[in-house]
């Protein structure tokens, strides 16, 4: 966008891009745009670590509005240490953004369910609207999916059956198509394609998946996944809820319908990953909360919960000890592991290990000894769950905000290859015309090149399964005797039909991606490979 100065058609290698809606990517723009038009993976992430604090609000302002400040608090802090809710709140995607908009439209329903004027429709609407632009319709389709629960169980449809909401549907409507009514403006191509991505990513997808497709039954495996550590807790929570459905309230029904609506209709769509249920995350820590506070502590599903929170807390100090051995450990695991771990990398986790043991520490003994019942600091339910999200906070901070990014900046081979491969380019005085890609896969390369101009694709430009090799082989003639490249990863040179073409291939290569060895063979031949027409010296 910022190369061709064009903000109304998402390109990648200067082909036009129509995977995800333009306001995911209009967030990353106006950041950028604070940094001189640069981007970095940092501003790319933000949007996202932004959403998540919009979440976290907009689920607590739920649990408010709807039972009271101790339900607030208790649902904040599950949602808070959900590990992919965590996870998710630092990638540069635009998945938490869609829960952020979808969960942040709740909210407002929830402040002003009692309201029929226009401004509360609207406000709604636009919510509704803008989500949809960041990923696709299921942050619309969520919040109409719960409102609608909430009307009919409260009979109020009637009272909201009104111009006003027809009126404030329309004008949403329209601002959602503003995207594509601009691009328009520009150029016929987005408006066409854009619209048409909105139908295939959402109603094709949805009844016939061209990718993506997974069992019926996958969400019963990826949401426990995703709402751990506290699963357990939530299996125990739907039980509670389904067995005090005739003496529970409307809210507390309405939440448990809203679970089983969101869960049923991502399980019914024929495309699922794992990440397309997060929406379902603010309402699964709610209900957990109020199972924390609601459930009888004698009743059958009170007393294991209570043993299963006084496991949690006494994992900590378990946790505190092997922290503390932190060192010891890593120096008996270089000796034990069939290969050589970064030697600065372990000598840093292991010198992280007593520093997060002594916080962690202060926690356990704070709250054992200072902590009442019902102190604010057993976040609304009491002191070993108080010590639990406490120190589950401080696990969090260690590893999304330390451990993963060290990590991440001492292995990722990619983007330390790439950024090796562009200098080497500069270097070598190597045009960006005489650098190709054998296949389509050039999504992470292009963005770490940073070339001007597209890159040629050689024969495979469709990704489909069939590999071809002619216009690799002209490339080869061409630039005989001059310094050009083809980019590729290994899997895709090995399935070079021609055999002499694979032992040029192998004879040439220039510069390989590097592998550790602790990685599969499969991980290995998705490294990327630069391949010489000619070899060349480095």
């Amino acid at each position: 966008m910022f190369l061709k100065d064009n903000f109304l058609q998402p390109t990648i290698n200067f082909e036009p891009y129509f995977d995800k809606p333009l306001v995911s990517y209009w967030f990353i723009a106006l950041l950028t745009s604070l940094n001189g038009g640069v981007v970095t993976e940092f501003l790319a992430r933000l949007p996202s670590a932004f959403a998540g604090l919009a979440t976290l609000w907009a689920t607590r302002t739920i649990a408010f509005r709807l039972w009271d400040e101790r339900s607030a608090n208790a649902a904040g802090w599950i949602l808070l240490t959900v590990y992919s809710f965590a996870f998710w709140g630092r990638l540069g995607e635009a998945d938490m953004l869609n829960t952020a908009f979808s969960t942040l439209a709740v909210a407002w329903y929830a402040l002003r369910r009692e309201k029929t004027d226009f401004g509360s429709y609207l406000l709604f609407g636009l919510l509704c609207a803008v989500g949809a632009q960041t990923k696709g319709l299921g942050a619309a389709a969520v919040p109409g999916m719960l409102v609608l629960a909430d009307v009919l169980l409260h009979r109020s449809w009637k009272r909201h059956l009104n111009g006003r909401l027809f009126a404030a549907g329309a004008v949403s409507l329209g601002f959602y198509l503003i995207p594509f009514l601009l691009a328009m403006a520009k150029s016929g191509d987005y408006s066409a394609n854009g619209l048409n991505l909105v139908f295939q990513e959402n109603i094709v997808r949805f009844f016939q998946a061209f990718d993506h497709k997974q069992p019926w039954y996958a969400y019963f495996i990826h949401l426990p996944q995703l709402f751990l550590p506290w699963t357990p807790f939530l299996v125990l929570a739907i039980a509670w809820g389904v067995r005090s459905w005739k003496k529970s309230g409307p809210e507390d029904r309405w939440l448990l319908i809203s679970v089983a609506a969101i869960f049923t209709a991502f399980s019914l769509s024929d495309s699922k990953r794992v990440y397309y249920i997060l929406p379902i995350l603010p309402y699964c820590a709610i209900l957990t909360g109020r199972f924390f506070l609601a459930a009888d502590p004698e009743d059958i599903l009170g007393k294991i919960r209570r043993i299963l929170l006084k496991i949690y807390v006494w994992v900590f100090p378990a946790g505190i000890v092997l922290l503390l051995c932190g060192p010891l450990i890593g120096l008996a695991v270089r000796k034990l592991l069939p290969f050589r771990f970064p030697e600065d990398l372990l000598v840093f986790f292991m010198l992280l290990s007593v520093p997060a043991a002594a916080i962690l520490a202060v926690i356990f003994f704070y709250f054992r000894k200072y902590v009442r019942p019902d102190s604010p600091w057993g976040a609304g339910v009491g002191t070993d769950f108080g010590i639990c999200v406490f120190s589950l906070a401080v696990v969090f901070i260690a590893v999304f905000g330390i451990v993963i990014p060290v990590a991440d900046a001492e292995l990722r081979s990619e983007k330390r290859f790439f950024t090796e491969v562009r200098d080497i380019l500069r270097k070598e005085g190597i045009p960006p015309e005489r650098v190709a890609y054998y296949c389509r896969n050039y999504i992470d390369p292009t963005y770490y090149l940073g070339f001007p101009v597209k890159i040629r694709i050689l024969d495979n430009e469709t990704g489909g399964e069939e590999m071809r090799d002619t216009e690799l082989r002209a490339f080869f003639e061409k630039y005989k005797g001059q310094k050009a490249v083809v980019i590729a990863q290994d899997r895709h040179f090995r399935k070079v039909p021609s055999e002499d073409l694979r032992k040029r291939i192998s004879e040439n290569t220039f510069l390989r991606e590097a592998s550790f060895p602790w990685e599969s063979k499969n991980n290995r031949r998705e490294k990327f490979i630069l391949v010489t027409p000619e070899k060349i010296s480095r």
